[in-house]
């Protein structure tokens, strides 16, 4: 995603197979950090904090990340759907969904994110509740 940054994930290669329709970095990344959550390790966010701080992200905006939460609008939604696709819930992904496509998230987009919760790895899922 960013150089010198390692991925948590592996970029889908393709959404859509005639309209490659990716998520904005930023959003991506702030996935990243919900699907990761608090870590430990000062390389890993000393990482995460300068891919941030290259993508225009502040402090809060990365720490409520981790968290799986946003200031943003759309963001928050996306976030919210991610929850919702790691608890397994059909009725909170229904929902999120909806909310999702009324913050102005495309099909394609939701179909990326829900890609991308179900392929991270399954350690915490409480830390996305």
């Amino acid at each position: 995603m960013l150089p010198g940054v390692p991925e948590l994930y592996p970029a889908p290669k393709e959404i859509h197979p005639v309209t490659r329709h990716k998520l904005d970095e930023r959003i991506r990344f702030q996935i990243e950090l919900a699907l990761a959550g608090p870590c430990a390790c000062l390389t890993t966010i000393a990482g995460q904090e300068a891919a941030a701080r290259r993508l225009g992200l502040s402090g809060a905006e990365v720490d409520l990340a981790r968290a799986g939460r946003s200031f943003d609008v759309k963001t928050s939604s996306v976030l919210a759907l991610v929850r919702a696709t790691r608890a397994g819930d059909s009725q909170a992904l229904a929902a999120a969904r909806r909310q999702a496509r009324t913050a102005g998230v495309a099909r394609l987009e939701l179909l990326e994110v829900e890609q991308i919760a179900r392929s991270f790895p399954a350690e915490e899922p409480s830390k996305l509740q």
